[in-house]
């Protein structure tokens, strides 16, 4: 989590859409989100161009614990979105299992901005 800053401002310059994926080994619901969404080739496809930032909330350590509040998140799996230009997009923030098309949905709408 506390590398997530760095990555941004990378992805930034480089004029990347960036996804953060918040998870935890205990979560039951990241698990099917890896095994179930993330598997879809039409989401691996929509995902293929998308900076993907994987951060680990397992240990509740204060860098995820600050990031997730940051948020206004309570606790994964979420995905939240920045722009390729870097702005934050938190009205388009998943928490829970979304179904595959409606996140393959999500990503290009978020690819327009």
């Amino acid at each position: 989590a506390s590398a997530v800053p760095q990555l941004l401002g990378q992805a930034k310059t480089d004029n990347q859409v960036v996804m953060l994926d918040f998870y935890a080994d205990w979560c039951i619901s990241c698990v099917e989100l890896d095994v179930f969404v993330f598997t879809n080739t039409d989401v691996q496809r929509a995902l293929s161009d998308v900076k993907v930032i994987k951060v680990d909330v397992t240990a509740n350590e204060p860098a995820a614990v600050n990031l997730m509040r940051s948020l206004q998140l309570v606790g994964p799996p979420a995905l939240v979105f920045y722009s390729a230009n870097g702005d934050l997009l938190l009205q388009h923030t998943i928490v829970g299992v979304p179904d595959a098309q409606d996140l393959v949905s999500l990503i290009e709408r978020v690819k327009g901005y």
